[in-house]
Parts: C-alpha cells; structure tokens; sequence
C-alpha cells in the first residue's frame, strides 16, 4: 500500500490499539501543537484496508521551506513496512516542500539495570549501522 492522510479519529483508534505509544502522538497533544502555530497531518501506512502504523506529523514554515517532525513516534501495531512508511514519508514531505524533516522514535534500542548491565539484546535494526 501506500503513506495516506487519515481522519483524526481513526488516528486515535489506531493508537488505542498499540502496545507502546508516547503522550506525544496523541490527540491531546496534536491540540497543543496547533495552538502553537504548527500544522498538522495525520498520517498512515495501511495493509489491507487496515492501519499497520501512523503518526502525528506537524510542520512549520521556517526559511527555505517547511520543517517537519515526528516527536516519539510513529504509532506502530505491525513492523513488517515500518521502512516502507519512512521511505513513503520522505516523498510525501518533499512534495509539501520541506527543507527538512526530523524524526525522534519512540523505541528502546537496549534496556539495562541498575549496575549498567545489558537486560535485553541490542536492536540492531534500529540502527543504521
């Protein structure tokens, strides 16, 4: 499939739906990002008519073009086209004119205890490395 606008609730649904998700891609916050002046887009990447991931993606015009950001997210109930989604959304920015889009996940790449020792094994795929 392909990266598509969706409607505010669906969003929402999609959200409740995951198992992991940060305050900041909620509807809540989406309200306080408009108040601040940003714009807004609902995002989503769908298989089969149903929503795999999605996120909050807000813009702001800057000089050059417009800087857009994706803070603690995406929304993720299926990894399996979690590349195709940011390749799909770097297209999708361009053709809205971004000079630049910042994404800052919401993923753990390793946990550790108390005395700094590893918990769980790295998630290499998280990195490009």
């Amino acid at each position: 499939m392909a990266l598509q606008n969706i409607s505010k609730n669906d969003f929402a649904k999609h959200a409740q739906k995951a198992n992991q998700k940060s305050f900041m891609q909620t509807l809540e916050m989406a309200k306080l990002l408009s108040k601040r002046g940003f714009a807004l887009d609902y995002i989503a990447w769908l298989e089969k008519g149903e929503i795999e991931i999605s996120a909050i993606l807000y813009n702001m015009p800057m000089t050059g073009g417009l800087y857009f950001e994706i803070n603690c997210g995406p929304v993720v109930t299926r990894d399996e086209h979690l590349t195709d989604f940011y390749r799909e959304l770097k297209d999708y920015v361009k053709e809205k004119g971004a000079l630049e889009l910042v994404i800052k996940p919401y993923d753990t790449y390793q946990t550790f205890d108390s005395d700094g020792q590893a918990t769980s094994a790295e998630k290499k795929n998280l990195s490009r490395n």
